[in-house]
């Protein structure tokens, strides 16, 4: 698979075309998709990206997409599902637990009440760290990708 924008449809065809002459089959997509499919037969030598220049313009353009990307859903998550209660459990975790009165238990009441009740308060405390959980991975992610870049940067320097 190759993710490429193009200018305009020509420059669509003879790419597709130059890949074609390199012993690649093209498989058709969606002109508007920005992804190329193409099929080839499987060897060492087999690589699309097969020089350092390639696999550099492929990572960056693989970063800018996974940035936007990953900041939409970042967004979306905290709009769509991260609300009051989410905010209350980050600074108060008894907040997480919803049996009234639980805490002014004592004894087995308490404890059957409690450990009834702590799976549910756990996924809700997943919950509401959410956002950052998420945020960590997409940090880790974009990371990942910029140390790609950054081997390739230095093959081509």
């Amino acid at each position: 698979m190759d993710v490429r924008e193009f200018k305009n449809k020509s420059e669509r065809t003879e790419y597709i075309q130059f890949v074609s002459d390199f012993g690649w089959e093209y498989i058709e997509s969606r002109e508007q998709s920005h992804k190329l499919y193409f099929l080839g037969q499987l060897s060492e030598n087999s690589e699309l990206f097969s020089d350092d220049q390639s696999k550099y313009d492929r990572e960056v353009r693989s970063k800018k997409k996974l940035d936007v990307t990953n900041l939409l859903i970042l967004i979306f998550y905290v709009l769509f599902f991260f609300n009051e209660k989410d905010k209350s459990i980050l600074f108060n975790l008894k907040n997480a637990f919803l049996t009234p009165h639980l805490f002014e238990k004592t004894g087995d009441g308490f404890i059957q009440a409690f450990l009834f009740e702590l799976p549910f308060a756990i996924l809700r405390i997943i919950i509401a760290f959410g956002p950052f959980i998420l945020l960590m991975y997409l940090i880790y992610q974009s990371y990942l990708v910029r140390q790609s870049i950054k081997k390739y940067e230095k093959r081509i320097i």
